[in-house]
């Protein structure tokens, strides 16, 4: 691997700043950074909390575009915002500002001063919060043209104060407390905050935010393009294949029972035999128990074989239990809980590209048959087949890494500057494939348009090499990068289906590793949960046109090796996200790894990551490598634009929510015919 001069080292505690410096200037990597566990307990809940107003704050400005254009707003979301805003902060959130407040009124007459117009601004952002949650709770089922136009106004005075005002706390108190209050004063100040659990934000959602929550912060966006209405062709080609497999499970159900009844025979026999072998009665009783049991159960057994046939659901095979009743803990599950999951049904008059449909169907006969019956021997003919047609687009320079136990390529325009911004790209193929042409032109696009440049991984793969052979190789091109010189600042990760999954296990890897994090990452249709225990494998089952559902896939087994499947690093949806930088992912609504993206969202969400998620209607699994597609480099432009936000991005503010006091980027979000889940 080639060498540089540069030395990696973990990132120290924050230096001295002087307290004149402009608000965002160097403050990323110090409050709102990669070392967040650096930080006084206390400094690092004023940061969610001023990151949670800024959300608020994103939401309002959303409801009063609408009632600008004349549409009409969500009175019940406005509600809930200044009904929050008006108790949460002010009874929990101010108390712990205060506090700083008192043992940095004494540091120099500037400071004395900016805090004595933050005490003052507590009170006129308080009074004006209230003063807008009667305005609303006043509101009829439209607000009149008066009504509207004054709540405009003193709702973009209350969205610009609070903005400013959280600025100048960042810029004028918090910063410099961080040099000049010691460590007994952040302990002191630790010691006299009681704890309390946030209502919307925080692990258990108050039932009156529940509106609130689901809908927005807890929102995705649903994407829809074309001129074909699919929803009656996938639901006959879905039900033609769910009638084809309850065929098959019936003409083999007679077979299935004769062979479960010899074996509750045999049970029955060897404890008939007990029993009359038995010579006490405690001995006669318990044989007599097993004799009844065996009766039962294997009553309920053949019932349960009949009924999973005619409903088309796969039977267990031998082990299944013991490999999934273990395989997730309950306190990992406890994570999704709280969450409501609800399959996310296909929109009736949503369209999609005819090639897209064409697709579905094919995949349908062809490709999801093939993938069902995956073994050593097909994978590694793929190999060879994929490496010889792996091409490049013209137009782009090649060059290859050579590591010690895998390679890269680079991939860079042929007519661009060279570039620093560089994208981390880790290609799909559920761990055994390798990287396709579809791949290398992914990456390709992603780099005109961002004017960055590429660095495709070419992991190691199963079955010669199981985890965590590829996510070794992952970290090793990310240390490679920064030995190059390259800045975290300047690198985005990003992934397709297994590569998605392990560009976020790529993330923990590096957090726990110490090393600074990169600046976003993209994941596409990622597979993130290799216990299979998601719901949407099985209410999605037949709507996937593209991957099966068989509970035990022996190209997994391949890969996963004897790690347990809720491992955070083998299954990134059992890890803790906190502290990873923002997150964009896209997934298609029929794919049976639809809940790996969505409940990734909900939990790194709920832990403070900012996450974007685009669910795109009824296409297949990991369509972006499909270019025909017109759908693919749709999607990809919006990876890209995705990209370029981070990457452009300007005197980051001290919590990663503003540019400059009162300057708030809009939202990634794209607009489409279908409506908003």
């Amino acid at each position: 691997m080639p060498q540089s001069t540069a030395k990696i080292v973990p990132h120290s505690k924050a230096t001295p700043i002087h307290k004149k410096q402009k608000p965002g200037a160097n403050t990323r990597a110090l409050l709102g950074g990669n070392h967040r566990w650096e930080l006084p307990s206390v400094l690092v809940a004023i940061i969610d909390e001023h990151k949670y107003a800024h959300r608020l704050l994103i939401l309002l400005d959303e409801q009063c575009e609408l009632m600008k254009t004349g549409e009409k707003p969500d009175l019940e979301c406005l509600r809930d915002v200044f009904h929050y805003m008006t108790n949460f902060p002010d009874r929990y959130h101010h108390p712990k500002e205060e506090l700083i407040f008192d043992r940095m009124q004494d540091a120099d007459a500037e400071t004395s001063k900016s805090i004595e117009s933050l005490r003052h601004g507590h009170i006129q952002i308080d009074a004006l919060g209230k003063e807008l949650y009667k305005q609303v709770m006043s509101f009829g089922s439209m607000p009149g043209k008066r009504q509207r136009n004054k709540f405009l106004r003193d709702a973009l005075s209350y969205s610009t104060g609070l903005r400013d005002h959280m600025a100048l706390e960042e810029s004028s108190v918090f910063i410099p407390a961080m040099t000049l209050l010691n460590p007994q004063d952040w302990e002191a100040i630790d010691t006299e905050i009681k704890p309390v659990i946030d209502p919307v934000f925080g692990t258990e959602k108050k039932p009156e935010y529940m509106h609130l929550f689901g809908r927005y912060l807890n929102r995705v966006v649903k994407v829809s393009t074309g001129k074909v209405p699919v929803v009656l062709i996938e639901k006959m080609a879905s039900a033609a294949e769910r009638l084809i497999y309850t065929s098959g499970e019936l003409s083999q159900l007679p077979k299935r029972l004769l062979a479960k009844t010899r074996v509750n025979a045999r049970e029955q026999l060897k404890s008939l035999g007990q029993l009359a072998t038995s010579r006490d009665i405690p001995s006669a009783k318990l044989a007599l128990a097993s004799v009844s049991e065996n009766c039962l159960n294997g009553g309920k057994s053949s019932l349960s074989m009949i009924r999973d046939a005619f409903m088309g659901i796969e039977p267990l095979e031998e082990g299944d239990e013991e490999d999934f009743s273990d395989a997730v803990s309950l306190t990992d599950e406890h994570d999704f809980l709280t969450f409501y999951e609800k399959p996310l049904e296909p929109e009736k008059t949503a369209p999609i590209s005819w090639q897209a449909a064409a697709t579905n169907l094919l995949f349908r006969t062809t490709v999801k048959q093939l993938l069902a019956n995956v073994g050593t021997d097909y994978a590694q003919q793929t190999k060879k087949m994929t490496f010889l047609f792996n091409k490049v687009p013209p137009g782009y320079d090649v060059e290859t890494v050579e590591f010690d136990d895998f390679h890269a390529r680079w991939i860079r325009p042929s007519d661009a500057e060279p570039a620093t911004k560089t994208i981390l790209y880790l290609p799909g193929g559920g761990f055994f494939f390798p990287a396709t042409s579809g791949h290398t032109s992914m990456l390709a696009y992603m780099t005109s348009n961002c004017a960055a440049q590429g660095l495709m991984v070419h992991y190691r793969l199963a079955p010669d090499h199981p985890f965590p052979a590829g996510l070794e190789d992952a970290l090793a091109a990310y240390r490679y990068l920064l030995d190059l010189g390259i800045k975290a600042e300047d690198i985005v990760v990003g992934g397709d289906s297994a590569g998605g999954g392990l560009a976020l296990s790529l993330l923990l890897a590096i957090r726990n590793e110490g090393l600074p994090m990169p600046s976003a990452a993209a994941l596409l249709s990622p597979l993130t949960d290799l216990s299979f225990s998601t719901p949407s494998r099985q209410f999605n089952r037949w709507r996937d046109p593209m991957l099966p559902t068989k509970r035990k896939m022996r190209g997994f087994e391949m890969y996963t090796g004897n790690t347990p499947p809720d491992d955070p690093l083998l299954s990134p949806i059992y890890g803790n996200f906190s502290g990873l930088p923002p997150l964009f992912a896209q997934v298609s609504n029929t794919e049976i790894l639809l809940d790996d993206t969505l409940r990734v969202a909900r939990k790194a969400r709920a832990q403070g990551v900012d996450v974007e998620v685009e669910v795109w209607e009824s296409l297949p699994h990991d369509w972006h490598l499909f270019s025909y597609i017109p759908e693919s480099q749709r999607a990809l432009s919006h990876v890209s634009r995705f990209f370029n936000t981070i990457f452009n991005k300007e005197n980051a503010s001290l919590f990663k929510h503003a540019d400059k006091a009162g300057n708030v980027p809009t939202p990634l979000r794209t607009r489409s015919k279908a409506a908003t889940a």
